[in-house]
């Protein structure tokens, strides 16, 4: 079995030849726009398809799907097979 990690925090995640940049969930939660506000991204559809973003603390809508964590450049898409995905951008 492959080993992977986060590549914010270096924590242990479970192996993805999918997506070797994905992040765990305690760094997805610390997810912020340019300015620091956070947000959180979500699917747009039941069935798990689309991607969106708002501001956690207003709701507000986020356009686009890039966003930071501890500085450094991600980016939130639908995942293959519905949900979302947030991974460091290279």
């Amino acid at each position: 079995m492959e080993n992977q990690k986060c590549p914010i925090c270096h924590k242990g995640v479970a192996y993805s030849e999918r997506y070797p940049n994905y992040l765990c969930g305690d760094c997805v939660h610390k997810a912020t726009d340019w300015e620091g506000r956070a947000v959180v991204f979500y699917n747009t559809a039941i069935s798990g398809h689309g991607c969106a973003g708002e501001y956690r603390d207003s709701g507000e809508k986020y356009h686009g799907n890039s966003c930071y964590v501890e500085g450094i450049a991600c980016e939130a898409r639908e995942a293959r097979f519905g949900g979302i995905v947030m991974e460091r951008v290279q």
